[in-house]
């Protein structure tokens, strides 16, 4: 859009030229006379077309975003991924990804080093950093689960049960889970920052219960297929229908583009895009 470049463009002023330079001016001026002052400017580096990019985050989550590392370089999949390639033509911009665990795409997030996020949960705890983007989509029923060590007897059916024993429960921060478990002073709780780090904190005592989403274990369980001898799921869970957004940091200078970007969703989301992207990537998962 022309509009990301606009703001790119300052007031031209005006200068005076010391003789030395205008001497290289007149001679530039003479070269271009007789047709040499493109291949000049181009060999000089004197014009350089700028294209604006976006700094996405790169959480590997399937099927939301997948992130494989190999000897060649990183290659990208998921709805995110084709979400972000589809809003990059239509902006007229590049992109790039910052790769980081989901802590550190959060706090990456709140300061600024990274424009943008695709599929985020919308809580008033992120809105104090994140701007989100409507309309929304991927509308679904998110389940949290509570696990335990795969040998533990203590009983989980109800809300209560996480208190008894003086439970230490391990959670991810800034992930979204529900309001009574999010907003609980009475609980004992520990962020483990990354999912692996709880399951390894589960397995060696040293939390309780860790809570987390069916979605968040399926590529957790093709790497370690012995993961359902480590834990359980307890009997209780609970379930809410949660909205998805794009959302962009508040701290980014992309911050004034944010309406540039909420008619490029609508117009991707009007033309079935979105939803083209999400029947091939979650549709089975939602």
């Amino acid at each position: 859009m022309k509009t990301f470049l606009a703001h790119r463009h300052r007031p031209v002023r005006m200068m005076r030229l010391s003789p030395t330079r205008l001497l290289t001016a007149v001679k530039i001026f003479l070269l271009c006379v007789v047709g040499y002052c493109p291949q000049l400017l181009a060999n000089s580096g004197a014009i350089k077309t700028q294209t604006p990019e976006i700094r996405l985050i790169a959480n590997h989550l399937p099927p939301y975003m997948m992130v494989n590392h190999t000897e060649t370089g990183t290659t990208y999949a998921g709805f995110e991924h084709e979400l972000t390639q589809k809003l990059a033509d239509t902006l007229g911009v590049n992109f790039s990804y910052y790769h980081c665990s989901w802590s550190e795409c959060m706090q990456a997030l709140m300061n600024g080093e990274v424009d943008m996020a695709h599929t985020l949960l919308r809580s008033t705890a992120r809105e104090t950093f994140l701007e989100f983007i409507e309309p929304s989509y991927l509308q679904g029923t998110h389940v949290t689960v509570f696990y335990q060590r795969y040998d533990d007897k203590r009983v989980i059916d109800e809300f209560s049960d996480l208190q008894q024993d003086n439970f230490v429960i391990g959670y991810v921060g800034s992930t979204v889970y529900f309001e009574e478990f999010e907003k609980a002073k009475h609980l004992l709780k520990m962020d483990v920052k990354t999912t692996e780090t709880g399951v390894s904190l589960l397995a060696a005592g040293k939390i309780d219960v860790l809570a987390g989403f069916d979605e968040l274990f399926f590529d957790l369980e093709k790497s370690n297929p012995n993961i359902k001898k480590i834990m359980k799921k307890s009997d209780y869970q609970t379930s809410a229908t949660l909205q998805s957004h794009t959302v962009i940091s508040k701290t980014s200078g992309l911050m004034i583009h944010k309406e540039e970007i909420g008619n490029a969703m609508r117009q991707l989301q009007s033309s079935g895009v979105i939803a083209q992207l999400s029947e091939k990537w979650v549709s089975n998962i939602r």
